[in-house]
């Protein structure tokens, strides 16, 4: 019984604006199947309101639209704009699109872990992208490539990046088990 007193309902996962994208996906997909994936996002966001007798705020919506542009589309691999601003989603911060605020290294991993549970597949990222994420890890101190995006385009130079990569996979980890545990108490 104690199991599914911590079980969460929709509508507390709608309300939770820590609430991993993957969870509003399971929520909204459970709720409307994948159809509501091309309802335009006001309509989605006042069906969900109104089933749910909840108030979503305009951070949750705006992540449960790149939940769908992310695992719809490849605008995610492709465009440096809608990159940073899911990335900043999947952190659940909101992105401020007036004023250019590079990603840090830990907001990037943090982003990308949830994008690979969304997609499920492997990403294939444009060249602009990986130029992007390359100088987010030079600027972290890295030499080379990170392994956790080991085709980020980078200008290598001498130097040992072990401390720096395990830092970037403890990041990876924490946050799938974040994800993972959040999802347990979702699914029922």
């Amino acid at each position: 019984m104690l199991y599914l007193v911590n079980m969460k309902t929709i509508k507390q996962i709608l309300e939770d604006e820590k609430a991993p994208i993957t969870a509003l996906l399971y929520a909204i997909t459970k709720e409307y199947g994948s159809e509501c994936y091309s309802w335009e996002p006001l309509v989605l966001k006042a069906e969900l309101q109104k089933d749910y007798d909840c108030d979503i705020s305009d951070l949750q919506s705006d992540k449960i639209q790149a939940g769908i542009t992310l695992l719809t589309t490849e605008q995610y691999e492709n465009n440096i704009a809608i990159f940073e601003t899911i990335n900043y989603l999947l952190n659940h911060q909101p992105d401020n699109i007036e004023e250019f605020n590079p990603l840090e290294p830990e907001e990037l991993i943090c982003g990308l872990t949830e994008a690979y549970i969304i997609k499920a597949e492997e990403m294939h990222f444009s060249p602009e992208v990986r130029v992007y994420a390359g100088l987010i890890f030079r600027d972290y101190g890295m030499h080379h490539p990170p392994k956790l995006f080991p085709k980020a385009i980078m200008e290598e130079c001498e130097g040992n990046d072990d401390e720096k990569n395990e830092a970037l996979q403890e990041i990876f980890d924490e946050k799938l088990k974040t994800v993972e545990q959040y999802l347990k108490k979702c699914i029922h």
